[in-house]
């Protein structure tokens, strides 16, 4: 017995000298970057042991690097008017100063040769007055030109200086107005775009972008389109924008329960062809959200066969059915939906079958009585 006591511990001594070992290096590798009190120093740090206990003091140490300044005496307000006299319709501009010279920092959204651009320009004050010192036009970041309306987010610049390098940071969306003229669905799309440009247009400017979908006038569901991770030896002017995206509140990870919602509907469009007779019918799981929606439905009517329900979802009118021999449920139908007090307009009252696989579908319009067939059995339209 005593024999076993002592492999035991001997075990677990030889297990403590290993972890003090590793956490030895750790330690040591911290104590190094304390003392060094630089970016890269912490970067790798945290990339060597982003687990770490220490990994907030050193989040710490790379966010007090991060400082905002700036010592000029003049306001944005005199600055946006001296800019104002450049004709650049939709602009930012703030003043700096650097080495006892003061500047004014403007960043333009423009049209030129290369298609729509972002133009940095800098003016320089001397005895004369501002004389413009650089100007640089920059391609504007999108993944989708569809996306063709521009708009700052951000009202102001704001100084930020990182590794000892003055950047203006900024925020700007791209959006659109366009509708889908069958659908009737208005493009959602819009990019978020977190900018950081240097002051003096020596460095190289850092931006990151969030795109997805507008579900409101200020929240976006999407997800952030760089490949790089906080503190995963990246730039720590990447760290800065990505972390300024993380802690906007009006930009969200996608809702799962949205996006099957969207997909069902948009691959019904896309499947059936505006005026086609024959039609496809696209399965849907019972988790998608329309499912629970045709569970609730007032408008719904049964045949030996089929269940039916009418709901609305999406800005969508849509039938989803019920089969009863496969446990199957299907979504047979879509069309935009519309105001059922305008009696101009084309509306779908309700459901209901004739027969085991006609379903009926039963419109107003203009105080007329409309109706349509689904053949189910069939799939067809009548």
């Amino acid at each position: 017995m005593k024999k076993y006591i002592f492999i035991f511990l001997s075990l677990l001594a030889f297990t403590a000298i290993k972890a003090n070992g590793q956490k030895r290096a750790e330690i040591k590798l911290y104590n190094s970057a304390i003392e060094n009190g630089d970016m890269a120093s912490f970067q790798k740090f945290l990339a060597k042991y982003p687990e770490s206990v220490f990994s907030a003091a050193i989040q710490n140490k790379i966010d007090s690097l991060v400082t905002v300044a700036n010592t000029t005496q003049r306001s944005i307000a005199l600055a946006t008017e001296i800019f104002a006299g450049y004709e650049y319709n939709t602009f930012l501009a703030a003043p700096f100063r650097k080495e006892n010279v003061e500047y004014i920092f403007a960043v333009a959204y423009t049209v030129s040769e290369q298609g729509r651009v972002l133009r940095n320009i800098i003016l320089q004050e001397n005895a004369s007055g501002w004389e413009q010192t650089c100007i640089c036009d920059t391609p504007l970041y999108t993944n989708d030109e569809n996306l063709d309306i521009f708009r700052f987010v951000s009202d102001t610049l704001t100084p930020v200086e990182i590794d000892n390098e003055l950047y203006f940071e900024f925020t700007y969306m791209n959006s659109s107005d366009k509708t889908n003229p069958r659908t009737k669905w208005k493009n959602e799309n819009a990019e978020v775009i977190f900018n950081l440009y240097p002051a003096l247009g020596a460095a190289t400017p850092y931006n990151a972008m969030f795109a997805g979908e507008m579900t409101d006038s200020i929240t976006i569901e999407g997800n952030c389109m760089e490949a790089v991770e906080p503190g995963n030896g990246s730039a720590p002017q990447m760290d800065f924008l990505l972390q300024q995206m993380r802690n906007s509140k009006n930009l969200v990870p996608f809702s799962n329960e949205r996006a099957a919602q969207k997909n069902a509907i948009s691959n019904w469009y896309q499947r059936n062809p505006e005026g086609a007779s024959d039609l496809t019918f696209i399965a849907i799981n019972e988790d998608n959200p329309i499912v629970a929606l045709y569970k609730e439905s007032r408008y719904r009517d049964s045949s030996n066969s089929y269940s039916a329900a009418l709901v609305e979802c999406m800005q969508t009118t849509l039938i989803c059915v019920y089969v009863n021999e496969t446990s199957q449920y299907l979504l047979v139908w879509c069309e935009p939906a519309v105001d059922k007090d305008d009696i101009k307009a084309k509306y779908l009252n309700t459901i209901y079958f004739e027969g085991n696989g006609s379903l009926v579908l039963y419109y107003d319009q203009d105080r007329k009585m409309i109706k349509e067939r689904i053949n189910i059995p069939a799939r067809k339209k009548q």
